[in-house]
């Protein structure tokens, strides 16, 4: 009876890898050092050679991560208990996390989703997308109709149905500050996939907008606010492989290139940088290659990769796209400003690096290579994780905790970060409203790598804020990735050492008594 691989592999699992799990265990669960199981979720996880101790494995299948302004919402999707959960923390004031109170310090599962199969999420500044096998869910401000619940409906405090979507896949989303982009089509179509663009399957899904319009940020060609989902045209003939909604700009990746439009959207060469209106409609961004693997957008930049290389562009005024200058010529430099990048610019710095993954934040970035971690911009609450002495990085600088630890996937909120491992999730950078998710009871005597400190919620709550320098474990997340450790084990005599004679001796003489024993 002992385990066996998912995999479908009939050997027995290998004795370096721990112990064998005990009675009342999940007998499916994957020895850790069988590295070429979790492969199947990450075509990148970094190959290992010594195993970790645990019998468990995380991988980048494990969990999602949606950071937000002032919340953070945690889909763990393979963990060692019973469920699927969803949890939330940080502000509630919009009711944007579908839970009760204004405040959220610690990770808190979402009991309405607990017997539902949460596919993706997206959380905006005040509201939250839940996308679900039934449809597709909303909480939290509609002010503008960035909910899509039409205009009667200012906010909500519980998982909503929006019904424009009832009966739609929907294959990916995205929300930002105060709209939200979403890409659905029938039952039968398919997420797409990232490279090469040929292998892309064709979907009749279309590219749907609503929410705040004055931007720029839906599209649409005009200043105004859709209240309701509205299909973005431009889009049907094309193939979308992911779309990105940022603080006040969109971006919509297609096999024919990337696509901009609303504020903070510079990178596009026919566009002025001192051009202080935004762009209504979508833009093609130029000087890009084909073979691009992700993007992510922070508050006012941009990163795009690919394999072995990096690009920047959009705002620089807090020197979160310092790097793109590096190796710059007199005349390139002449040619932009430093506070925005103009041009789309190559980070040399990732040259000589095979990059995996990117993640950008309000004003700091990180970038996942083979070679290590690696963050750059601004980082005031210790955001970077380069520790309480270094809040600005011109240059991409390595993040030296994790050397030696797999790292399956990166995500940057507003001035907070967090860094999925084989050991679990860590986040470090501003805990304000709690949207970290660390306990500010776990790190007060601590003070060389957290600052502590006061702040208001309304007029009258007071409560702790937790800025962390270092990568701190989530512990609350944590406890659904991570089984506990097994109980010590008892010595036995000769361990404690006792000879057979006197262990003999001890079990076969009579009690000091003289009565006798029946």
């Amino acid at each position: 009876n002992e385990p066996r691989l998912s995999t479908g592999m009939s050997k027995k699992p290998s004795s370096k890898a721990g112990k064998r799990p005990g009675k009342g265990a999940d007998k499916n669960k994957q020895p850790q050092d069988f590295l070429r199981a979790s492969s199947a979720f990450d075509p990148f996880a970094p190959r290992r050679t010594k195993p970790p101790s645990c019998t468990y494995i995380v991988t980048a299948a494990s969990l999602a991560v949606a950071p937000s302004f002032q919340h953070t919402v945690w889909r763990v999707t393979k963990t060692h208990k019973a469920g699927v959960p969803i949890l939330g923390c940080g502000s509630n004031a919009q009711g944007q996390l579908g839970l009760a109170g204004k405040t959220v310090e610690c990770p808190t599962q979402v009991d309405f989703f607990e017997k539902k199969r949460v596919k993706h999420i997206a959380c905006g500044h005040h509201h939250t997308l839940w996308a679900c096998e039934d449809g597709l869910y909303g909480t939290g401000s509609n002010e503008y109709g960035q909910l899509g619940l039409g205009a009667a409906t200012s906010s909500v405090t519980t998982p909503t149905l929006i019904e424009h979507f009832v009966g739609m896949n929907i294959i990916c989303l995205s929300a930002g500050r105060y709209h939200s982009i979403v890409y659905a089509g029938n039952q039968t179509a398919t997420t797409p996939q990232l490279l090469p663009f040929k292998d892309v399957y064709h979907t009749d899904a279309s590219v749907y907008v609503f929410g705040y319009g004055m931007d720029g940020c839906l599209g649409l060609d005009d200043k105004e606010h859709r209240k309701t989902p509205t299909v973005l045209k431009f889009f049907n003939s094309r193939r979308v492989i992911s779309v990105v909604a940022a603080r006040q700009h969109s971006v919509v990746l297609t096999d024919t290139g990337l696509y901009t439009f609303g504020v903070g959207s510079m990178g596009n060469t026919t566009t002025p940088v001192h051009r202080p209106y935004p762009m209504y409609s979508p833009t093609l961004v130029l000087g890009l290659p084909q073979n691009v693997k992700g993007v992510a957008v922070g508050g006012y930049h941009t990163l795009i990769w690919t394999v072995h290389s990096v690009f920047g562009f959009g705002s620089n005024s807090n020197h979160q796209l310092d790097a793109c200058f590096e190796g710059v010529t007199e005349e390139q430099e002449q040619q932009t400003t430093p506070h925005s990048v103009r041009d789309v610019r190559l980070i040399n710095f990732f040259s000589d690096k095979t990059v995996r993954s990117a993640a950008a934040g309000r004003t700091h970035s990180l970038v996942l290579c083979d070679e290590g971690l690696y963050s750059f911009g601004l980082g005031p609450h210790g955001e970077l994780g380069l520790g309480p002495d270094v809040k600005l990085a011109t240059q991409p600088k390595h993040v030296d905790f994790f050397d030696g630890i797999a790292i399956y996937g990166v995500y940057c909120g507003c001035f907070t970060s967090f860094v999925l491992t084989e050991n679990g999730l860590y986040g470090f950078g501003c805990g304000k409203y709690g949207k970290l998710g660390i306990s500010p009871t776990n790190v007060l005597d601590l003070n060389d790598m957290y600052n502590v400190s006061n702040y208001e919620v309304g007029s009258k709550t007071t409560s702790v804020e937790v800025n962390t320098f270092h990568p701190t474990p989530v512990a609350e997340v944590n406890e659904w990735l991570m089984p506990p450790p097994p109980p010590p084990r008892e010595p036995t005599p000769s361990e404690k050492g006792e000879d057979d004679e006197t262990t003999t001796n001890t079990h076969t003489s009579p009690p000091p008594t003289t009565k006798s024993r029946r």
